[in-house]
């Protein structure tokens, strides 16, 4: 799978699947835009990048939920390299509760405040270039979209919608040969449990137990998939949400 003179936007590029998809797409010849909230995390992503010869990656630093921030995210990308052919969104937050937690109001509105609202606000700042490339677009939703998961009640809603604008926008952007898929992770070893209200090894530990596999995903496992949706061999999927999750999906429990 070759990326040389392709112009790949990612956001969540700190750390995690976002972090381990720069590499990626570095190691295979990409143009990189880099967006995240932590400037010194992504200019360390930015040097590992560099590692494998690639052009200096931009790094544009800023909240997600910003709608400047964002225009100008897209605007940069295109100033900088001319085109944009690949946006993924890896950027996300989990939040732990069920319908009786007395915050469910507030981690609902966060929820999707954050994990839809601005992905939707960066399609639509992204799909004029797209369309002239005949580019794509890969979501990093998550299983808890696919099947119920306990007291992860409006995290799963968020995951549920990002699936289905996935399906929605690959029907209504098809028609302009602009690909959208998405990768349907579960647990990965990846700081976005950190900032959830739960003890993560604990956390990690009994998920273990669910998985066909008999282990926790790796970011750079997601990352491949990750980079196949994004490159020509994939030139006939659209629509389509795809399991990285070591069989999770088809387990009992």
């Amino acid at each position: 799978m070759d990326f040389k003179d392709k112009v790949v936007l990612i956001t969540g590029s700190c750390s995690g699947i976002g972090r381990e998809t720069a590499k990626y797409m570095a190691r295979r010849g990409a143009q990189l835009s880099l967006a995240g909230n932590t400037d010194s995390d992504l200019r360390d992503v930015s040097n590992e990048c560099l590692k494998y010869r690639c052009v200096e990656p931009l790094i544009t630093v800023g909240d997600i939920n910003d709608d400047q921030y964002v225009t100008s995210l897209v605007e940069g990308t295109v100033d900088k390299f001319g085109k944009i052919d690949v946006l993924v969104n890896a950027e996300g937050a989990v939040q732990f509760g069920n319908i009786e937690s007395p915050q469910i109001m507030e981690q609902y509105e966060h929820s999707f405040d954050f994990n839809v609202r601005p992905i939707i606000y960066l399609i639509t700042c992204a799909i004029p270039h797209l369309k002239k490339t005949r580019g794509n677009i890969v979501f990093v939703s998550n299983l808890a979209g696919i099947r119920s998961m306990p007291d992860l009640l409006a995290y799963s809603m968020t995951q549920k919608t990002l699936n289905q604008l996935t399906r929605c926008t690959a029907l209504e952007l098809a028609p302009k040969q602009i690909r959208v898929n998405a990768v349907n992770p579960r647990a990965t070893d990846s700081p976005i449990y950190e900032d959830a209200d739960c003890e993560v090894e604990d956390y990690y530990d009994k998920l273990k137990n669910f998985y066909p596999l008999g282990r926790l995903g790796l970011p750079s496992e997601v990352a491949s998939v990750i980079g196949f949706l994004a490159c020509d061999r994939a030139a006939f999927i659209t629509g389509a949400t795809i399991s990285v999750d070591g069989g999770r999906h088809r387990s009992i429990g």
